[in-house]
């Protein structure tokens, strides 16, 4: 499948965060707990919604569109995308800019903001993503012990 996540669609998604920060920050009376994400795969947008479910800003992920026929593979790819995409130091540093209570999370939520994931995590100044070791944890950590008892 080669890259996660091309320029394009980098870039397309990147714009509406930015745009989102940006609204966020000229609004001095915003103080957030969560961002809601939506993506909508009929018309392939995407958009960002504050807590009380205000729309902030949104636009269409045109890149998206090879995955209209293949709504399995679609769904894995989105999540993924977003997270490359807010895994970036630029929004990273524009979300640290921002006043939010703690802990923030950016979660993918359905039409009725009901979640479906959890994309990013701030709490303070620990950002916490899902990866491979978080999911496998237990397994390590089983792993270690047997190790260790070994040797006793």
């Amino acid at each position: 499948m080669g890259e996660i996540i091309n320029n394009s669609e980098r870039n397309e998604i990147q714009q509406i965060f930015e745009d989102a920060i940006s609204k966020i920050k000229e609004n001095d009376q915003l103080t957030l707990s969560d961002l809601f994400v939506t993506v909508n795969p009929d018309e392939m947008t995407l958009s960002v919604y504050s807590d009380d479910e205000q729309l902030i800003s949104d636009g269409n992920i045109d890149s998206w569109a090879v995955y209209k026929d293949n709504p399995d593979i679609f769904e894995t790819h989105k999540v993924m995308s977003l997270k490359a995409v807010l895994n970036q130091k630029d929004i990273k540093d524009g979300l640290s800019e921002l006043d939010l209570i703690h802990p923030f999370s950016i979660i993918l939520v359905d039409d009725n903001f009901e979640q479906q994931q959890e994309l990013i995590t701030i709490d303070d100044n620990l950002l916490v993503l899902e990866d491979e070791f978080i999911k496998n944890i237990d397994k390590e950590l089983d792993s270690f012990l047997e190790n260790l008892l070994k040797d006793i």
